[in-house]
């Protein structure tokens, strides 16, 4: 019984110290996109250009707002037609799909996870292979990849793990 206690300790306390270093509790699994994330994204997305373009007053003025609304709900729509599923697999491996509207794609290739950069380098589309590897890098977190703007680290689309 003392040695059965002792063994859950230990691995309780195991997992809690090894909980970013992939062994347990690592980004292996399905992620899909999570839209509640994805909108807020854009939102502050488009906030924060219009404000670079046009200065922080104008950007809150009555002529400026419309428009960032009307930006916002057609990014909005354009994103609600897309779907994209990734699944990461144990030891480095990843294959996913993707659609927007009537076109789908798939996708496989290797992942690396180097603190809180995912790296993804795809070798293959629609079963053929690449004839240049395609790197990608994204923002692990909590269950969670951001793709991001390579000048802003505002989110602009956030994948969640099912």
């Amino acid at each position: 019984m003392r040695v059965e206690r002792s063994l859950v300790c230990f691995i309780l306390l195991a997992s809690m110290a090894c909980g970013g270093c992939g062994l347990i509790g690592g980004p292996e699994g399905t992620y899909t996109i999570d839209q509640e994330r994805t909108r807020a994204g854009i939102e502050h997305y488009a906030t924060q250009t219009l404000v670079q373009l046009v200065g922080e007053e104008k950007a809150k003025s009555n002529e400026i707002v419309p428009m960032k609304k009307k930006m916002m709900e057609e990014t909005i729509s354009m994103m609600e037609q897309i779907s994209l599923e990734l699944h990461l697999e144990r030891g480095g491996k990843f294959h996913g799909q993707s659609k927007l509207g009537d076109e789908s794609e798939s996708f496989e290739g290797t992942w690396t996870l180097r603190g809180d950069k995912l790296e993804t380098t795809t070798v293959s589309k629609n079963g053929k292979p690449l004839s240049s590897p395609k790197v990608e890098t994204v923002h692990y977190e909590g269950g969670r990849l951001s793709f991001q703007d390579t000048e802003d680290p505002l989110p602009f689309i956030v994948l969640s793990k099912q």
